[in-house]
């Protein structure tokens, strides 16, 4: 349940717990929880939850570019300058979750005389990443270096002056990652390794297939993942490599020495870093004795049977043997799963990390920079050298995040058609659909170019704008763990200088830096959140919404978000109006006895839509249009209101718009307003009505005896009861209220809430990590405004239900067993989805608390016991409920009319029924009646219920009216001559067809015949056909076959063709 091992992976075995107030106690456990270390699998330095922690871990200055925190050699005897031409390796070392150091960045030069030379770049870092494993010219002077920490004697070291492109580079494009690359797994065993974590066949198992074989414990495949990434243009086919050659039928090679030898430090520091290339030449040396041909594959993943230092490793290494550079990782156990491999494989791609805005790893929006996970499970161990032999769990995990669009971009996975390229000029408005879904005909990316920079090379500099959403299960391409939605923008310079600062463990450089929505809410100084809250500081709160927009006065650059409609967002690029709801929409007029001022189900009402500008810009003439979608009906259809000029920063503007409201009484339905300035669409904004008043009762039940929370053990009682009478039988909320808490370690504490129907919810666990509670009240709302405090202990207050786990907390006996419901952020659940509603169920019964203290070192009590609050929601609407049209059969009938139909449905009471405004004769009962069809012409209309007393129900487009008798109705072969009269009469039928369908009126070739032309194509008769068969079916009615099914330019326009379109016609209208 370690929250800082979780989530604050900078504090690692460097914390020490101390008594509060007083002196340094005694370490425990806690410094890296093996438990759970995995199951927030974060990079380094998110110094969100540190608080009173940090001063203790933040007590260096900012390494210069190249250098490691323990094991930096000092550079004597400088030479002359030289230039030198080579293949350009980089390599860099990303921490274990928990490991307590900063990682790891190193540079190199592969020269044709298959040597390789160390560089320290000493400002190129950014445009080194451009020239990553390509070939450069590199001028410098070499300085020799003292030996290393380890037992690597240091090499020469070129201090470069300048990095440039090699004549023979003939491109500096992008890597066009497309297709398939080879990647064996070369398992390498230290030489005082017994055990191994894992078989051969896992490494295959875990890259290859799109989805886990049979058998295997790891939630998703590195293949899934990157398919995903890529918009499948991109996968790698994995061997692997050991004893017997490719597939290791022997098992795993045997290095010459022991960890040791390559890394002689442990997970708090950085020493293999200078070691990785004679480990990786010893590897592929035992490699080549098997037979293995290492020129076949792309990447070398080197698999290594335990700890390095602090890090796992990816990026580049050049055999000296092959002449080759290959894409390599240095996998220790503990990164041996999809989500490392997908940051690591990402750095052997030649992606950087991105973030390094206030901490190292502070981005959530990139595996490249914070790593999140979800579906955490143990799917290994090996006893870790850098933690005293210990047995450690080894954890397997689906990618809670994936690349970000400039990554993607540069790897060549967001096609042309899936791009806006734009400048800083206003005018450029653009619907981005989020990076979750798949790539199809959406938008993906805005690049927005700088006035007189580049905006392509190893100089360029611009912006991107992408969306991101979550929650959408399967369908997500791995965004499913980010912590809000919204649009992510990020400035990328190509050239970057390394970044540095107070709260990095070193420079680095990444291109891609975001630009966060909320800027001032991380301490800089302090590296921590300064009190805040998950998500509600640093990067995890970057997101920008509709309503915002980013202004950059040095390039002239504004980025609006104008709204959004499901997983898609209109975004404005340039500056100009920036428009949104000024609050609710006030109800002016309703249509039912007595007003409430509420919308109610059938009501027509009208309502006050208020708007205001926070653009830039005023608009010239905005034009807003009522859409009939989520329960609103536009009143008349496409009803619409000039608001004008609405002037940036100045006064709301009101427009009445009338609807009419369809739901059930207690529904919410949503009004969307189209917004257009003249050419330019200005996106939706929508605003939500509660059909009729709610009423809500609550009742409170409590339990007052303490539960004592015994230390590292099930508290005293297990369970603590609460008996529910007397409750409705389905509940809309529920609140716990959990009194007088105390405990000098409240992360030690994990509550599950199990209800009467067995519904099981952890609402509170490893919570307030590094701090103490004492004596306070503690009430879990889901309505609440932030989750429980991850560190600084907890305060009295009200919090949503909190976990901050993706691995289950174990309950023992009597408690159910697990799966538990969890909520964010380690899970998706409320108190609302788990207990209430039909899934909930009946609330009466006893409800249980189970209360564990997962780790020694302290006690506590709920003092006051415990109490539960259930409330109960009902709504009154106004006018008739005795009125409803539920089915219409048949949908559709002749316009001579005198048929009957049935309708089933409410009809309590009811006087009249008309049809399209005529009145009909009907019969029947409460439930079912059978209307006499009135004469009409073609058209779908409305059927209306009027009651003895009350309001009027309709039901628009409850019945199409159907012709039976055409123009020239009997068409005689070489005589009657074809004219557009005859199609458009079929459209007519058609469309008011797929009017009672719910459908548009169809997108008809040549829309505005001349009824007396007799210019007729065969793409008039297709389209009838195919519309026809469309509606029918949509309405019950069977299709069917057509003489000259491929009627095509040129063909000749028979009677046939028409008269089946008509015969088909009047069978439906009966």
């Amino acid at each position: 349940m370690n929250a800082t091992a979780n989530r604050l992976t900078a504090c690692g075995s460097f914390l020490l717990r101390s008594e509060k107030g007083g002196p340094a106690a005694k370490p425990r456990a806690r410094a890296v929880d093996r438990k759970k270390m995995n199951t927030k699998m974060r990079w380094p330095l998110i110094a969100a939850m540190l608080g009173a922690l940090v001063p203790m871990v933040w007590n260096f200055t900012p390494l210069t570019s190249g250098q490691r925190s323990k094991d930096v050699s000092p550079l004597l005897q400088t030479t002359a300058l030289q230039t030198l031409e080579g293949t350009l390796e980089i390599v860099w070392g990303d921490p274990r979750p928990g490991s307590g150091s900063g990682g790891d960045i190193r540079y190199a030069l592969g020269l044709a005389d298959r040597s390789v030379v160390p560089l320290q770049l000493n400002g190129h870092e950014g445009a080194a990443v451009f020239y990553f494993r390509k070939q450069v010219i590199v001028t410098g002077r070499t300085v020799q270096g003292q030996a290393a920490a380890g037992n690597v004697q240091a090499a020469a070291t070129l201090v470069v002056d300048s990095i440039a492109p090699s004549q023979a580079l003939q491109s500096l494009a992008a890597p066009a990652v497309v297709g398939t690359k080879k990647v064996i797994y070369l398992l390498a065993k230290f030489s005082d390794d017994a055990a191994v974590p894992h078989p051969p066949l896992f490494y295959t198992d875990l890259t290859n297939p799109d989805t886990p074989p049979a058998g295997e414990v790891f939630p998703t495949t590195i293949n899934a993942f990157f398919k995903k990434v890529s918009g499948n243009q991109f996968s790698w086919v994995g061997d692997v490599g050991g004893v017997g050659g490719v597939g290791a039928s022997g098992g795993w090679l045997t290095l010459a020495h022991p960890k040791s030898f390559y890394a002689p430090c442990n997970f708090s520091d950085t020493c293999a870093g200078a070691n990785l290339s004679t480990m990786a030449d010893e590897a592929t040396a035992l490699g080549r004795a098997q037979g293995i041909n290492f020129q076949l594959y792309d990447n070398i993943n080197f698999v290594l049977s335990n700890d390095l230092d602090c890090c796992a490793y990816g990026g580049g290494y050049f055999s000296s043997v092959d002449n080759k550079s290959y894409g390599a990782t240095w996998e220790p156990p503990w990164g041996q799963n999809t989500d490392t491999y997908g940051h690591e494989m990402g750095h052997s791609l030649g992606l950087p990390h991105s973030g390094w805005v206030y901490s190292a790893y502070d981005s959530p929006w990139d595996i490249m920079s914070d790593r999140l996970t979800l579906n955490n499970v143990a799917c290994g161990s090996y006893n870790s050298r850098n933690d005293g032999n210990a047995l450690e769990n080894v954890f397997c995990s689906e990618p809670g995040d994936g690349y970000i669009i400039e990554h993607r971009d540069y790897l060549g996975w967001i096609p042309a058609a899936n791009q806006v390229v734009t400048n800083t000029s206003p005018g450029t408005t653009v619907a981005l659909e989020a990076n979750a879904l798949p790539i199809t005909s959406a938008i993906k990316e805005i690049k927005v170019c700088l006035p007189s920079i580049p905006c392509t090379g190893s100089t360029a500099h611009y912006f991107t704008v992408e969306a991101r959403v979550k929650g959408l299960g399967a369908t997500s391409q791995y965004d499913n763990a980010i912590p809000g939605e919204g649009v992510i923008i990020h400035e990328v310079i190509r050239d970057r200088s390394p970044i540095s600062g107070p709260c990095f463990f070193n420079s680095q450089s990444g291109w891609a830096v975001p630009i966060d929505a909320t800027p001032g809410d991380y301490d800089s100084v302090a590296c921590n959140t300064g009190g805040r809250f998950y998500p509600n500081y640093g990067l995890y709160n970057a997101q920008w919404v509709p309503g915002q927009s980013y202004t950059n006065s040095t390039y002239g650059l504004t980025i609006a978000v104008l709204s959004r409609t499901g997983s898609t967002f209109m975004v404005s690029i340039g500056g100009g109006p920036v428009i949104q709801p000024d609050g609710p929409a006030a109800i002016t007029a309703e249509s039912l006895s007595p007003p409430n001022g509420a919308p109610d189900p059938t009501e027509q009402v009208t309502a006050s839509f208020r708007l205001k500008n926070v653009g830039s810009v005023s608009t010239t003439n905005l034009v807003a249009t009522l859409q009939t979608s989520g329960g609103v009906t536009a009143i008349p259809a496409g009803e619409n209101q000039n608001y004008g000029v609405v002037v940036n920063g100045g006064a709301t503007v009101s427009r009445p718009f009338t609807f009419r409201a369809d739901g059930t009484c207690g529904a919410t339905i949503t009004a969307t307003l189209q917004l257009q300035d003249g050419a330019t669409n200005l996106g939706n904004v929508t605003y939500n009505f509660q059909l009729g008043v709610a009423n809500v009762t609550t009742q409170t039940f409590s339990n007052a005896g303490a539960i004592t929370i015994n230390d590292a053990a099930p508290a005293t009682p297990y369970p603590s009861n609460i008996t529910v009478s007397g409750a409705p039988t389905t509940i809309t909320n529920v609140t716990v209220r959990l009194n007088s808490f105390s405990h000098i370690f409240p992360e030690d504490v994990d509550v599950l809430l199990v209800s009467p129907t067995g519904r099981k919810m952890i609402v509170f666990s490893d919570a307030g990590e590094g701090g103490s509670s004492s004596n306070v009240n503690i009430t879990l709302d889901d309505a609440a405004t932030s989750a429980l405090p991850a560190s600084g202990g907890i305060p009295t207050g009200t919090y949503k239900p909190t976990n901050f786990s993706t691995v289950q907390d174990a309950f023992v006996t009597p408690a159910p067993a697990g799966p538990y419901l969890t909520p964010a952020p380690g899970g998706t659940d409320t108190l609302t989805s788990a207990f209430t509603g039909a899934a909930g169920g009946n609330p009466n019964g006893t409800w249980s608390l189970y209360v564990v203290d997962d780790l020694g070192g302290g006690t506590g009590s709920f003092a006051g016991g415990w109490s539960l609050t259930l409330a109960n929601t009902t709504y009154t609407c106004s006018g008739s409920t005795t009125l409803r049209i539920d089915t219409v059969s048949p949908k559709a009938g002749r316009t001579s009319g005198n048929q009957s139909i049935t309708l089933t449905g409410t009809f309590s009471g009811l006087s009249t029924v008309t049809m399209g405004g005529v009145n009909a004769t009907w019969t029947g009962n409460t439930s079912t009646i059978t209307v006499t069809t009135p004469v009409h012409a073609t058209g779908a209309v409305q059927i209306s219920l009027t009651p003895t007393s009350g309001s009027v129900y309709s039901k628009t487009n409850a019945f199409a009216y159907l012709p039976t008798v055409f123009t020239d109705n009997t068409i005689f072969a070489a005589v009657t001559i074809a004219r557009a009269q005859h199609i458009i009469e079929l459209r007519q039928a058609i469309d008011a067809m797929r009017a009672v369908a719910g459908l548009a009126p169809a997108p008809w070739t040549d829309p505005t015949l001349s009824p007396t032309s007799s210019f007729i194509k065969a793409v008039h008769i297709l389209e009838l056909r195919t519309y026809l068969n469309d509606a029918a079916s949509r309405l019950g009615y069977s299709t069917s076959p057509y003489t000259d099914p491929t009627v095509g330019t040129g063909f000749f326009i028979k009677r046939i063709h028409i008269e089946e379109l008509r015969q088909r016609i009047r069978a439906i209208a009966g």
